[in-house]
């Protein structure tokens, strides 16, 4: 199923450029977009948050370069959990986020 742009927020933003050559294409993964969004749009937030006195955002050059870190720290989780040897299996990774007053 084709994706198609109907949103158009960030459409008169002046620190964001959407993807358009990598949504045609059809074959972006989500790591692909993140680090083109790092690359092209450094200084748009991902993330807005409230943090109970101000409004805080994470920007696409601070959140990508974590995701990174965190994604090599749980491969070599997989890797010590599943062995050298079975490899060849796609692992299941799971990610809980809470958020609100449940934390």
């Amino acid at each position: 199923m084709p994706i198609e742009l109907t949103n158009l927020q960030g459409l008169n933003s002046k620190t964001f450029k959407g993807p358009a050559e990598l949504i045609a294409a059809q074959e972006a993964t989500v790591p692909e977009l993140l680090e083109w969004n790092e690359v092209n749009n450094p200084q748009h937030p991902l993330f807005r948050y409230w943090d109970g006195s101000e409004n805080k955002h994470i920007l696409y050059s601070e959140a990508v370069p974590a995701i990174r870190k965190a994604a090599h720290h749980v491969i070599g989780d997989v890797i010590k959990a599943q062995g050298q040897a079975n490899l060849d299996k796609q692992p299941v990774v799971a990610i809980l986020a809470l958020s609100g007053q449940f934390m």
